[in-house]
């Protein structure tokens, strides 16, 4: 097998493990003589990795980014629960973890199967998304409750990053965005 084979195997190792709340330091050097697999150093990938772990018990999910949006990046937010749900005090991060986390400071209500969109500039200052980014959306007590993690092109001017179907598993590219309304292909 060739080395490009063992490093490709690492680095989904590496990457699972950090998604599925395993820790990316736990790949020590006896996994890599299990795997016989050399020394790898997956840096901000693995970091990134980690900043995605998404509770499967959610309410409120992340349905869709636009990095490029107009007039400010934004992001929906869903209610997938049958309760209605304030989001004060809940927060976003983008892929870099020494930024802060930007609260929302305001009461918001969500009632269930509804959306509502944070426009980033304007109700988080100072806050905003690149295009190849990621956002992690935390509740008032720091815990994780969703993140989604995008490459160049994913979520492009004039489109968006969404679940497709709407507020499913999958995400995909659209260039029709349909911030705060139910995502179509």
């Amino acid at each position: 097998m060739s080395s490009d084979k063992f490093l490709f195997t690492a680095a989904i190792v590496v990457a699972f493990s950090a998604c599925f709340g395993g820790v990316a330091e736990d790949f020590d050097e006896v996994s890599r003589r299990e795997l016989n697999v050399p020394f790898i150093d997956a840096g901000p990938y693995v970091e990134r990795a980690k900043a995605c772990e998404t509770r499967q018990d959610a309410e409120i999910i992340i349905n869709e980014v636009a990095s490029k949006g107009e007039p400010e990046d934004w992001v929906e937010l869903y209610n997938r629960s049958s309760e209605v749900i304030d989001v004060l005090g809940f927060g976003f991060r983008d892929d870099n973890p020494e930024h802060a986390i930007y609260r929302l400071t305001d009461s918001a209500t969500i009632a269930p199967g509804e959306y509502f969109v944070v426009e980033l500039g304007a109700s988080i200052s100072g806050f905003g998304v690149g295009s190849d980014d990621a956002i992690t959306l935390y509740d008032m007590t720091d815990l994780v409750v969703d993140c989604v993690d995008w490459l160049e092109g994913q979520s492009p001017e004039g489109g968006s990053f969404a679940r497709l179907p709407n507020a499913g598993p999958n995400w995909g590219m659209t260039t029709n965005p349909t911030k705060g309304l139910r995502n179509i292909p």
